[in-house]
């Protein structure tokens, strides 16, 4: 890619951030502090993201979590991986041939 979006390379970041924070509380704080945001900004994002389902907010501690709705994103693309996969090896087993999925990335 040659172009750069940055409010959208901040809702990566801050989603990268709770997902390597799992374990530990994160608030709004933290991720303007962590990230070097703007606290409006930060606010505007985390809102979309709790909205979507995406991040969850505790209401007692004010701490942000991954939600339900981004596990389920990821849970389809494992079954969809694992779908390539199980068509590989049907694939290799109709054929005799061998088979391999690949990734393509960038």
């Amino acid at each position: 890619m040659t172009s750069s979006s940055p409010p959208t390379r901040r809702v990566v970041e801050i989603v990268e951030l709770l997902t390597q924070r799992r374990d530990a509380s994160t608030r709004l704080s933290d991720i303007v502090k962590e990230l070097d945001l703007n606290q409006a900004t930060a606010y505007a994002i985390m809102k979309e993201l709790v909205d979507a389902g995406w991040v969850t907010r505790d209401p007692d501690t004010k701490a942000f979590a991954i939600g339900g709705a981004l596990v389920g994103l990821i849970r389809q693309i494992d079954q969809s991986a694992l779908s390539l996969n199980a068509a590989a090896q049907a694939a290799t087993a109709d054929t005799g041939y061998a088979t391999s999925v690949s990734e393509r990335v960038g």
